[in-house]
C-alpha cells in the first residue's frame, strides 16, 4: 500500500493525486501538472511545496490575478471587522452577502483563464444590500477593477480596526460567552461552585441556539430580551426549564454589562417582573402528578448492595443530595451522640444557612461505620457521579422504574411535615429568613427535639426507627393544680 492508499484509507485527504503510471504525484490547475516525486510521504511532502511554489507564481503572474486578489484582500479585512467587533443587527443581511462575494471571487479565481474584471453584475443585481454598500453609482463602475477602493467609512473602520488591535477586546457575543464559560471554569476550580460551567452550558444551550454569536454584544438590550422571552414561552418545555434558561440569559447579559472593556449597557428591563412564563392549567395538577414519585417504605427497603444502602439511608435520615454525601467528612459525625452536624453544601456560602443536627437512625449509625474508609478528609472517598450512574444502570432490575433518587429527600421532607408542619425547612437546611435568626440566635449544631422526634417518626414510617414517645408540656396553671393535689 503506497502513501495515496494510505491515506485514502485513514479517512486523510491530500492535496495532489498519485500518478502510478509515472510514480509521481499531479494536480490540474488550468491543466495537469507533474511533479515527479515518489509516491510516498517523503514524496508527497517535497511534491507539495513545489506545487505551492508554482501556484504561487501562476495566481501573482498570470494575467488579471492581481484583481481578484485585490477584491479577496478588501472584503476579508470587511469580514475580520465584523468578527473583531460583531454584527450590528442592521448589517447581519450585509455580512453574508459579502462572505458570499468572496466565496464567488475565490472560484472564479480557481479558473484557467481570469476576464480583465471580476463579474459581478449578477451578483449585485441579486444582492440588494451588498449593491448599496459597496457597489454604489461611481463604485459600481469600479468594483471588478483593479482601482476599486471602500468608502471612507470603511477605511475609517478598518483604520480603527488596526489602531485598536492590541487594546480592544472583541465584541461579538461569541468572545464574551466564551469569556463567560471560562470564568465559569475558574469558579469550579476554586471549589466555589462545583459543576457550575456545566449547568451554566446547559441552561445557556437555547441561549446560543437562538443567538446569532457573530452579532455585536450591544444587540443584547431590551428588544432582545422581549424576544427571547418570547421564544421560550412558546417552547414546549415545563415552566421551570424556561425559568432557568431565561435566568441563566439574564446573568450573561449582566454580567458583560458589568465588565469595563465589553460595550454593553445594562439593559433597563433586566430588573422587571413581567417576565412570569405561567403554567397553562396550573400548578396543582402538577403537584399531584409529583407526589406519585414519593417513595412508600417497601420501595425504600429494597434489597441493596451495603455501600448503596447508605447513600440512600443518609439520603432519607438527613435529606441529603448527591453534593452532601460527596462532601460528608469524618468531622462531621460525632459517633459518640449518634448525630451528623452539617451546613448543606449548596448554602455553605451564606450567612443565613443554619448548621443542623441530625439524630441518626440506628440502621444509619452500622451502615456508616461498615462503610468508614481510611480517606484523610471525605468519610466517603469522593463518589462524584458513582451514585447516580449506579442507580440509572440498576433502578430497573430492582421493579423502580422511573423512581428518582432526589425524590428521596423530598419524601422525607413530606412525611417530616406530616408529623409538624413546618418542620421541613429545618430538615432540609434551607436560609434562615428571620433577621433574628440571622444575626442574633446563634444555636447552630444544637440538638432540636422537635426536628429529633419528627426524624424518628420519619424513620418508624419506613419500618426503620421506633415510634418517637408522646411528651405533654405542663402549662403553670396546670402544674399549680397538681400541687395542691400532692400529685407533685
Amino acid at each position: 500500500m503506497d502513501y495515496a492508499e494510505s491515506a485514502k484509507a485513514n479517512g486523510i485527504k491530500l492535496e495532489l493525486s498519485a500518478f502510478k503510471p509515472r510514480d509521481c504525484w499531479r494536480k490540474f490547475h488550468g491543466k495537469m501538472r507533474y511533479f515527479h516525486h515518489p509516491i510516498t510521504k517523503v514524496g508527497y511532502g517535497l511534491a507539495l511545496q513545489e506545487w505551492y511554489l508554482v501556484k504561487a507564481q501562476i495566481d501573482g503572474d498570470r494575467p488579471n490575478a492581481k484583481t481578484y486578489h485585490h477584491h479577496i484582500e478588501l472584503f476579508e479585512q470587511v469580514l475580520t471587522y465584523w468578527e473583531k467587533f460583531g454584527t450590528p443587527t442592521t448589517e447581519r443581511q450585509l455580512r453574508k452577502q459579502v462572505a458570499d462575494f468572496v466565496e464567488l471571487v475565490k472560484k472564479e479565481l480557481e479558473k484557467p483563464v481570469l476576464l480583465e474584471r471580476v463579474w459581478h453584475f449578477d451578483f449585485t443585481q441579486n444582492n440588494k444590500a451588498f449593491q448599496s454598500e459597496f457597489a454604489n453609482r461611481m463604485q459600481y463602475i469600479r468594483l471588478g477593477t483593479l482601482e476599486y477602493q471602500l468608502l471612507d467609512k470603511w477605511n475609517d473602520r478598518l483604520e480603527r480596526m488596526s489602531s485598536e488591535a492590541t487594546e480592544k477586546k472583541p465584541q461579538t457575543i461569541r468572545y464574551w460567552y466564551d469569556a463567560y464559560m471560562a470564568r465559569m471554569n475558574e469558579k469550579i476550580g476554586n471549589k466555589i461552585v462545583e459543576k457550575s460551567a456545566d449547568n451554566r452550558r446547559h441552561t445557556l444551550a437555547e441561549f446560543k441556539k437562538y443567538c446569532d454569536m457573530q452579532l455585536h454584544i450591544t444587540t443584547l438590550g431590551e428588544d432582545f430580551l422581549k424576544k427571547y422571552f418570547a421564544h421560550l414561552d412558546k417552547l414546549k418545555l415545563v415552566r421551570i426549564s424556561k425559568f432557568k434558561y431565561f435566568a441563566s440569559a439574564k446573568m450573561f447579559i449582566r454580567w458583560c454589562s458589568q465588565d469595563p472593556h465589553c460595550d454593553l449597557e445594562e439593559p433597563t428591563l433586566l430588573a422587571s417582573r413581567d417576565f412570569v412564563f405561567r403554567e397553562l392549567d396550573g400548578k396543582g395538577r402538577k403537584r399531584m402528578e409529583k407526589r406519585k414519585l414519593l417513595w412508600s417504605p417497601e420501595e425504600f427497603n429494597m434489597p441493596l448492595p451495603d455501600e448503596y444502602r447508605s447513600y440512600l439511608l443518609l439520603m432519607l435520615n438527613c435529606g441529603f443530595r448527591h453534593i452532601d454525601l460527596d462532601n460528608l467528612q469524618h468531622t462531621d459525625i460525632d459517633w459518640q451522640s449518634g448525630r451528623i452536624i452539617i451546613q448543606r453544601n449548596k448554602l455553605n456560602q451564606s450567612d443565613s444557612a443554619p448548621v443542623i443536627s441530625y439524630k441518626l437512625w440506628d440502621s444509619t449509625l452500622t451502615a456508616l461505620q461498615q462503610q468508614k474508609t481510611d480517606a484523610p478528609k471525605y468519610f466517603f472517598g469522593r463518589v462524584g457521579n458513582k451514585i447516580s450512574c449506579w442507580w440509572k444502570d440498576n433502578r430497573e432490575r430492582n421493579g423502580l422504574k422511573g423512581k428518582r433518587l432526589d425524590y428521596l429527600r423530598k419524601t422525607g421532607a413530606t412525611t417530616v411535615d406530616q408529623y409538624e408542619l413546618g418542620l421541613s425547612d429545618f430538615y432540609l437546611g434551607e436560609s434562615l429568613s428571620k433577621t433574628s435568626q440571622i444575626h442574633y440566635s446563634f444555636i447552630d449544631g444544637e440538638p432540636n427535639k422537635k426536628l429529633d422526634r419528627a426524624i424518628q417518626y420519619l424513620g418508624a414510617t419506613f419500618g426503620l426507627a421506633s415510634q418517637p414517645t408522646q411528651t405533654i408540656e405542663l402549662t403553670g396553671e396546670v402544674i399549680a393544680q397538681l400541687k395542691k393535689m400532692k400529685i407533685i
